[in-house]
């Protein structure tokens, strides 16, 4: 999965207003949105332990990054978002018009 990144909110991670310019299918990162969309998967499927996963990808792919934290890095359902690296100045961009 090269250039997949985990970012972490680190202000107003549970705020409603954060949330809901995440999970906005229409907002400002709807092409992250479709991205996740057209590849067949979800941007917030049952079994995520992150806030919302912005890259395609399975259950099984996952495992490899909750291996992961077994090594120290942590997975957190409030604060952590999974996209591609080139994604981080188009998130920055919506969340820092969102606060």
């Amino acid at each position: 999965m090269d250039g997949v990144c985990v970012f972490r909110l680190t202000r107003m991670a549970t705020s409603p207003h954060i949330n809901d310019l995440l999970f906005d299918a229409t907002g400002p990162l709807a092409t992250l949105h479709a991205r996740v969309l057209d590849a067949g998967c979800e941007v917030n499927p049952e079994w995520n332990p992150m806030k919302v996963l912005f890259v395609p990808i399975t259950e099984e792919q996952l495992e490899e990054l909750r291996a992961l934290a077994d090594q120290g890095y942590e997975l957190n359902k409030d604060d952590h978002i999974l996209a591609l690296q080139e994604d981080q100045d188009v998130i920055a961009a919506a969340l820092k018009e969102h606060l």
